[in-house]
């Protein structure tokens, strides 16, 4: 049951900002399409993970750790960019990426 809210998740991180940009240019039909997208995609990850047998649990959880890998990708990238604009005010950019990148990982801990 796991692999169903981190995909759910991964759906959400990755679909949002699409979303969102589809929002604030006035197209609410494509940002319905790729919620309606996103619902459908956890859907099938559910029915997968709930007639998954013993043998197949391995892959199930490959699968679960991979999900988390896409997960962590797309929390960092979405905050990488506004976070370091906000630390180059204060240090290097090197200085700023590697704050961000610890600090990320810190607060994931």
């Amino acid at each position: 049951m796991e692999l169903n809210s981190l995909s759910a998740q991964a759906n959400s991180s990755a679909e949002t900002s699409l979303i969102l940009a589809e929002l604030q240019n006035g197209n609410v039909a494509l940002a319905w399409t790729l919620t309606l997208l996103a619902g459908v995609s956890t859907v099938i990850g559910a029915l997968f993970v709930s007639f998954a047998t013993p043998e197949r649990r391995k892959y199930v959880a490959f699968l679960e750790a991979f999900t988390a890998g896409v997960m962590i990708q797309g929390s960092l990238s979405g905050l990488n960019a506004e976070a370091k604009t906000l630390a180059s005010a204060s240090v290097s950019h090197t200085a700023a990426f590697w704050t961000v990148l610890v600090c990320f990982f810190a607060g994931a801990g």
